[in-house]
């Protein structure tokens, strides 16, 4: 697979060795009804890096929460990406509830923790938004069920719909103005060019994880980008892999072309600005994870088949 490169410079968080002590207590204390096979693969996912890498300006508080967030979030994926739609409707209730405050136990207690620790950060308006985007995640979710429990691959159209949601990577996005500092005001987040910078994230970050994790997902998913352009175009993977490659980098051009000539936001034009350079650093810090501080798309790292066993 040729080298991904983005035009977008890199860093990482001084935080980055405690905030992966951190993640380790949270395995075995807050997720200990876990076997303990997935808790040690969940060891070397490398979930502090995602904060340290995704958001490598970000103080200590905002990344306690991010990595909360993003250990929740690898969990929930694992646990059921391959449930039945009734499965997946009450856990998204669930959640739901919980980001919203009711009381919940279990892995749920773990997003109204979540909850308490970003409204400290951000605005209840901000908060909306978050639960919008994980509530769209789950969105995504039911929408890969069809294809997966018959193992029957979805055209490039409808699986690029599809995952721009189920990537969940939006919430990411939400994450992003922890970083800055600045909650955009909700005009500003659901204008027109924001809102397609965050598709655009999203779909870049997707679709890089799914050149990553392609030769492990061969033969036991049909929901990657690579699998899918190989059998719509029935080409050899190599192929497939270039075809996906292009659609990737296209999506990066686009991305570039509209950071270099935003719109007049007024006073918010600041926190405009902060907000697309953050989301530079974080489509960076992703390729940097998958490169130096993840095992979990190579050969037995990834937990998700354990939880069917």
């Amino acid at each position: 697979m040729q080298q991904l490169l983005y035009p977008f410079p890199d860093g990482v968080s001084p935080y980055a060795d405690t905030l992966e002590s951190q993640i380790r207590q949270w395995i075995y204390q807050d997720y200990d009804y876990l076997p303990e096979k997935i808790k040690k693969k969940y060891e070397h996912t490398g979930v502090g890096y995602v904060g340290a890498r995704l958001f490598p300006n970000t103080n200590y508080a905002g990344l306690l929460s991010i990595c909360r967030f993003s250990l929740w979030a690898f969990i929930n994926d694992d646990a059921y990406e391959r449930c039945t739609a009734e499965q997946l409707q009450q856990v998204r209730k669930q959640v739901i509830e919980a980001l919203e405050g009711h009381h919940t136990k279990g892995m749920y207690a773990q997003l109204s923790l979540l909850r308490e620790e970003l409204l400290r950060l951000a605005s209840p308006g901000w908060m909306q938004r978050f639960i919008a985007s994980i509530d769209g995640y789950f969105t995504g979710m039911l929408a890969e069920i069809p294809y997966r429990t018959t193992m029957r691959y979805p055209g490039s159209g409808a699986y690029i719909a599809i995952r721009e949601y189920a990537a969940c990577v939006y919430p990411l996005v939400n994450l992003v103005e922890l970083e800055t500092g600045a909650i955009l005001p909700d005009e500003v987040a659901i204008h027109p060019v924001i809102r397609e910078i965050s598709r655009l994230t999203c779909r870049i970050m997707a679709f890089c994880n799914d050149l990553y994790s392609a030769g492990v997902e061969d033969g036991k998913d049909v929901l990657n980008l690579v699998l899918v352009m190989r059998n719509e175009l029935q080409c050899s993977t190599e192929e497939a892999y270039s075809k996906a490659l292009t659609i990737h980098n296209e999506d990066v051009q686009c991305f570039v072309a509209m950071r270099s000539c935003l719109p007049d936001f007024g006073c918010a034009n600041e926190a405009v600005r902060a907000f697309v350079d953050s989301i530079g650093l974080m489509i960076q810090g992703h390729l940097q994870w998958l490169d130096y501080n993840t095992q979990r798309y190579k050969q037995n790292g990834h937990p998700g088949s354990d939880f069917k066993n």
